[in-house]
């Protein structure tokens, strides 16, 4: 598993890839949408091989953002994992049988008010 700084720095980068293929999927819909509208007012096409290359090339980054989107959840669930590691060295595992030998030494009078007040802190 990997540092929480590198995942920090590897979704920081994705985001910043997603950044610039928004700006180029919009730079390229406001180009086909003005070909469009010119199309509409003067009756003029746009040339057939530059607008399907438009198309094609909106199409593919559209599934890259997919797939970058995918990848920056992974990382965001791999982060969140590493996170909740470092905050708990032992795991769960720990909180489980910490919560056991508590109640087993305080009592159940006492771990039940334990309970309680933690209960209302929440």
């Amino acid at each position: 598993m990997e540092t929480s700084a590198s995942l920090a720095q590897k979704i920081s980068d994705i985001r910043a890839q997603l950044l610039n293929l928004d700006h180029e999927i919009l730079r390229i819909n406001i180009q086909l949408s003005d070909a469009r509208t010119r199309n509409a007012i003067t009756k003029d096409y746009a040339d057939a091989k530059w607008y399907r290359a438009a198309s094609v090339s909106l199409r593919y980054k559209g599934l890259e953002k997919q797939r970058l989107q995918n990848e920056l959840a992974g990382l965001n669930k791999e982060l969140a994992a590493a996170n909740r590691k470092q905050g708990d060295p032992e795991g769960l595992e720990f909180s489980r049988k910490f919560m056991r030998v508590a109640k087993n030494m305080l009592g159940q009078e006492t771990y039940m008010s334990i309970i309680l007040a933690t209960k209302e802190a929440q």
